[in-house]
C-alpha cells in the first residue's frame, strides 16, 4: 500500500470530521497506530479543523464553500445542459435516471462515451467498458480523475491496492498512481459509470 495514496484519499478528513463508519473509522485507526505517516496526517489536519474553526472567511474562501454546497443541492433535480460535478456524495439513481436513453457513441481509450462537459478546464462523461483500462498515472499539474459508478461492478487497482466497486461507489484517483479497471460484471460484463477530470491548477 502506498501511505500517501491513502493519505490522499481524503479518509483523513472524513476521520476527523466524523462522517466515516464505525467500521471505518475502526480501520483509520489502526492505519494509525500501524504507520506514524497516518497519524501525523491525522494530528495535523485536526489542528487544522481547530484553526479553521476560529478563522473569518474570507470572500473568495466563502465563494469556493457555497460553490460547492451549490453542487451538492444541485443534484436534487440533474439538468444535463448545466450538469453538477460528481463527489463522493452523488447519487447514482438520480444520476441514472437524468442519463436515462442516453448512449455513448464516441471511442475513446477502449470506452464509449459521451460527453456531458468538455473544455479544457474539465471533462465530465458517461462511460461505458466491457473490457479492461489501464491507465498511466496522473500528475499534479494534469488533473484529478474521478470515478461514478452507475451500473454493473469492477475492481479498480491503484498502484498496489485494489478495491471492489459496485453502484453508487465513487473514487479519487490518486495523483502518480497507475490504476486499472477491471470488470466484474457477473451477468453481461457490462460497468457504466461517470468519468470526471478535472484540471488542478490553471
Amino acid at each position: 500500500m502506498k501511505i500517501q495514496a491513502y493519505i490522499e484519499s481524503g479518509i483523513i478528513e472524513e476521520f476527523c470530521l466524523g462522517l466515516l463508519s464505525e467500521e471505518q473509522a475502526k480501520e483509520v485507526t489502526k492505519m494509525a497506530l500501524l504507520f506514524p505517516e497516518i497519524q501525523r496526517e491525522i494530528v495535523k489536519t485536526e489542528e487544522a479543523l481547530a484553526n479553521y474553526a476560529e478563522t473569518s472567511l474570507n470572500d473568495d474562501l466563502k465563494g469556493k464553500i457555497i460553490g460547492v454546497l451549490r453542487d451538492l443541492q444541485s443534484e436534487e433535480e440533474i439538468k444535463l445542459e448545466n450538469p453538477p460535478f460528481i463527489h463522493r456524495y452523488s447519487d447514482a439513481a438520480k444520476w441514472n435516471a437524468a442519463l436515462t436513453g442516453i448512449e455513448p457513441t464516441i471511442e475513446y481509450n477502449g470506452l464509449k462515451v459521451h460527453f456531458l462537459r468538455k473544455s479544457k478546464e474539465v471533462q465530465l462523461c458517461l462511460a461505458w467498458l466491457k473490457s479492461d483500462l489501464v491507465e498511466d498515472a496522473h500528475h499534479r499539474d494534469d488533473f484529478q480523475e474521478s470515478f461514478l459508478i452507475l451500473e454493473g461492478a469492477c475492481e479498480c487497482k491503484l498502484g498496489n491496492k485494489a478495491i471492489s466497486l459496485q453502484p453508487g461507489d465513487y473514487v479519487d484517483i490518486p495523483f502518480d498512481t497507475p490504476h486499472t479497471i477491471k470488470v466484474v460484471t457477473p451477468s453481461n460484463g457490462f460497468l457504466k459509470a461517470l468519468i470526471q477530470r478535472k484540471k488542478t491548477v490553471a
